[in-house]
């Protein structure tokens, strides 16, 4: 590491770094952090050494580029407790904040986080009483990865300018207060593997241009929540989902589902809370005359014998006699019986 300087300008920064992390010890309650010796507002220790040894520990404290500006602060899981002051966002070098686990602090993400646009990575609050909403200058963190904000107490709508984030990977949060529609620019984050917003209020139908993450994404779970529509377009038109996700969830148990979803890898039935993995979906077998068909490696959906027909291809009286079968419950979840019409239509009715 470079020495101390005795530039003024560079004089200055490292004591504003220092007296923020002096803040952020005594705002969340630091002599009550769990993590053994951590050597916080050691006068013989420059901040680049507050915290613990990494040898053969898990890492928690604050650790510093060769320039010694602050470049990590990893305080995951000790007990902070109180409210997170904004000086954390002086640290302009930071690549990762880690902040979770930590269920008594509180807080809002300032729009000062835009101080960290040029160099975050990763920034975690997931399981923390972190409030308010999402800013909208969230978005000028232009080479984030990570951003998990799960089970907080969150609330207003995912900013537009997420679709900035071109190089977000993942975006986790679940369990908040969330609300409003998904902004169709995640369709343009093209690296992005998981999008994990179970437990909602957000609502109106995923939109179509999220087929432009779709080749990236191995996890996308939308569970619990307002959302309808049909995932089938998106997810579901032909068979190259398959090998890519490892985990597509939606409201599309139950016999009144919100979500239409032929392809998911599990459902959830609001009417019961009850959540169920789909192991047994995988590449329909083609059938003559069954409601899944396989045309020039396409997935068609047809309601000639749509939920009526039972594993052995035997008609049933009505849709209440449908088996556990997979090809079943694709056409099931996909198809309903017209009444009116006395004909087996595509479903389009969403909601319970």
């Amino acid at each position: 590491m470079q020495e101390e300087s005795n530039d003024p300008i560079r004089r200055d920064r490292m004591l504003l770094e220092r007296y923020c992390a002096v803040m952020l010890y005594k705002s969340t309650d630091g002599p009550n952090w769990q993590r053994g010796e951590m050597r916080f507002l050691s006068p013989s220790h420059h901040i680049c050494f507050w915290g613990n040894n990494k040898n053969g520990v898990e890492f928690r404290g604050i650790s510093c580029g060769d320039d010694l500006f602050v470049t990590e602060v990893i305080l995951m899981n000790i007990d902070l407790a109180g409210t997170l002051p904004n000086e954390i966002y002086h640290w302009k070098a930071t690549k990762y904040l880690r902040l979770d686990g930590n269920e008594a602090l509180s807080g809002t993400i300032s729009s000062a986080i835009s101080n960290l646009s040029s160099n975050l990575l990763e920034f975690y609050i997931s399981n923390t009483r972190i409030s308010g909403t999402i800013p909208s200058e969230i978005g000028t963190l232009s080479n984030l990865y990570n951003l998990y904000v799960g089970n907080a107490n969150l609330h207003g709508t995912i900013p537009t300018e997420i679709g900035n984030m071109q190089r977000l990977v993942d975006f986790v949060a679940f369990q908040n207060q969330l609300a409003g529609p998904i902004p169709s620019e995640i369709g343009g984050l093209s690296r992005l593997t998981a999008f994990v917003i179970f437990a909602t209020l957000l609502n109106g139908t995923v939109p179509n241009e999220i087929v432009g993450s779709r080749n990236s994404l191995k996890f996308f779970e939308i569970h619990d929540t307002l959302i309808t529509g049909s995932l089938d377009p998106i997810f579901c038109a032909d068979f190259s989902v398959f090998p890519v996700m490892e985990q597509l969830w939606s409201d599309c148990g139950g016999r009144f589902n919100r979500v239409v979803c032929s392809c998911c890898t599990g459902c959830c039935d609001l009417a019961i809370h009850k959540c169920e993995n789909r192991e047994d979906i995988t590449q329909p077998e083609c059938m003559n005359g069954g409601c899944v068909d396989c045309d020039q490696n396409q997935l068609v959906t047809s309601c000639d014998a749509c939920p009526f027909v039972d594993a052995d291809g035997n008609h049933l009286a009505d849709d209440g006699q449908a088996g556990d079968d997979s090809t079943t419950q694709l056409c099931f979840h996909a198809c309903h019986f017209n009444q009116t019409s006395n004909q087996c239509e595509l479903r389009t009715e969403f909601g319970i």
